[in-house]
Formats: structure tokens, sequence, C-alpha cells
């Protein structure tokens, strides 16, 4: 019997460990960019990700920093599902610019149930200088 996993990391790392003599073997099957912030204004998505695989990355995972955002990346990883997946949250410099209510925690929670949806993220708190109050970021944390 042998076990196998995969570990989701810069490298996709698939191991497998043979149960009867305890030897390992791995293998790196592809190169993952996991925080492609391929549709900010300042980036063109066909350049960037022919450069991103002309250098060896073969898939992206694209974060929802906003509900619009994430709406946009989910999007993207259902046309381009053989290189795209997507995140869907509020990043916390985004917190007191979405209003916390229930349509738009149905909207996240609806945004997190698509099939190309990886992962929740952007999310968590941050409290460097110039983003928004602890409070605000708690809210939508919790």
């Amino acid at each position: 019997m042998n076990t196998e996993f995969s570990i989701f990391c810069p490298y996709l790392l698939h191991v497998n460990i043979d149960d009867n003599d305890h030897t390992i073997t791995s293998t790196t099957t592809q190169l993952v960019d996991f925080d492609a912030n391929l549709f900010h204004k300042d980036v063109d998505f066909v350049t960037a990700t022919q450069r991103a695989q002309e250098k060896g990355v073969q898939s992206f995972v694209v974060p929802g920093s906003t509900l619009c955002d994430s709406e946009k990346a989910l999007a993207a990883a259902e046309k381009y599902s053989c290189i795209l997946a997507a995140t869907a949250g509020v990043h916390p410099y985004n917190t007191e610019s979405i209003v916390l209510n229930e349509e738009n925690i149905q909207t996240l929670r609806h945004l997190l149930s698509s099939p190309y949806c990886l992962a929740v993220g952007e999310c968590g708190l941050d409290f460097s200088d110039g983003f928004p109050s602890t409070s605000s970021q708690m809210d939508w944390f919790r």
C-alpha cells in the first residue's frame, strides 16, 4: 500500500511513500503563481500570462480582493480553466469600502461555492499604517 499526497505551494509537489519499504519518491509537476493579480489596471492579462509561461509558470491563482474582483477572477477562471483558478474574498484594505450586510455576505458565500473558487482570499487582518480600522477588518473577518 502506498500513501500519496500533493502539496500546493509555488511548486505542486506530488509525494508517494511506499508503506512497505518506506521509500519516498516525489515529482514536481508545475510552477504555480498563487497570487497572480492579472486583472490589476496596470497589467495586460495576455502579456503577463505569456511572459510567465515562457519562464515556466504553468498555472495561476487569481485572488479576489473585493466582491467585484472576486466575480471577475471566477469568470476568468471559468473561461481559462486550463490555467487559472480563483479565490473569493475581501482584502483587509477594502473592508471599509464594502458594506458588511446580509446581501454582501450572501454574495460572498455564493462566490465561494463556485467550482472555480480554490480558496477564501484575500482575507485576514492587516494593521499596517493606512489600512482600515481594526474594528472594520474584524467585522469582515468574523
